[in-house]
């Protein structure tokens, strides 16, 4: 039935005939026309006011990391949000109740809303999909993933992990309209996050269910463990080749370690909360601990 699923859809774009009833949809209004990228968060949120390289750079320079940076952020939220709305048609089709298929209605509703805000700041739709692997793990978990291990995996673990990063991003944002659409994604992320312990039960988990999580979080945390990845490339586009040791010695001080061990303590504790502790003791020996400096350095 659900064979042909497609999480990326391509827009159609302004030719579309849904275009004019979906712009009377959604009325939240974002001042998003003179919105200068560079400056929707500072420095101190990427780490970059303790980066030598940085600091040293001419301010046009500087301006351009920024506005990387911004947007790394931005668009990776964009590619979540799209495939939250294909998640979320799946699971109504896959529902084994009415008020099931009623929440994941209205969890669509949310999605849908989120991407439509992000598409409007961003002002185009992000391609390349495939050069983020982390999007490209979402996208093939979404449309080949059985109804529990999808629970687990999107609701209990990201979005409870997204729930930081967002709260991060609110925080620290200087754009007012930005700020309120941020606090409006935590607010509906966080009852996506609570449905998930709600519908979820490791004791129906079987055995394929289970080692299909596995596969996909041995995957998913290998990319956490990595570091702050998009720091360093938006150095790099910026400045030009970085050698192994320049790319070792940013990475200590933007604290990428301790960062990098914070969210995996997150993702850590997530699956304890759910009750899995026999996957939790099958990943912390090589999974639940950041790479070294150098080994993130080589991933650049």
């Amino acid at each position: 039935m659900l064979e042909n699923f497609k999480v990326d859809l391509q827009a159609v774009g302004e030719k579309g005939a849904l275009k004019g009833l979906l712009q009377k949809k959604f009325t939240r209004e974002l001042e998003v026309s003179e919105l200068e990228l560079e400056s929707l968060w500072t420095s101190n949120s990427y780490g970059l006011d303790k980066v030598d390289i940085f600091k040293g750079s001419q301010f046009e320079i500087q301006k351009e990391i920024l506005k990387k940076c911004a947007l790394s952020r931005l668009e990776e939220a964009y590619h979540i949000e799209k495939a939250g709305m294909a998640y979320g048609g799946k699971m109504i089709v896959l529902g084994d109740s009415l008020e099931e298929r009623k929440f994941y209605a209205t969890f669509v509703s949310e999605e849908a809303q989120h991407f439509h805000y992000l598409e409007e700041i961003l002002g185009y739709h992000p391609i390349g999909i495939e050069q983020n692997a982390f999007v490209k793990l979402l996208e093939n978990l979404i449309e080949v993933g059985a109804k529990r291990p999808l629970i687990f995996i999107v609701q209990i673990l990201l979005e409870g992990w997204g729930l930081e990063h967002y709260q991060k991003m609110a925080s620290e944002c200087t754009n007012t309209s930005l700020i309120s659409l941020l606090g409006q994604i935590l607010k509906d992320e966080a009852s996506h996050h609570g449905s998930g312990l709600v519908l979820f039960n490791k004791k129906d988990v079987t055995l394929t269910e289970k080692n299909f999580i596995l596969d996909t979080l041995k995957s998913f945390f290998q990319m956490v463990q990595v570091g702050p990845v998009a720091v360093l490339q938006a150095i790099e586009n910026a400045k030009g080749h970085l050698s192994q040791a320049q790319k070792i010695t940013i990475l200590e001080q933007i604290g990428a370690y301790e960062t990098t061990a914070y969210k995996l303590e997150i993702l850590k504790r997530l699956m304890l909360k759910a009750g899995c502790n026999d996957m939790v003791d099958y990943l912390e020996s090589d999974k639940l601990k950041p790479f070294s400096y150098s080994e993130m350095a080589r991933a650049v």
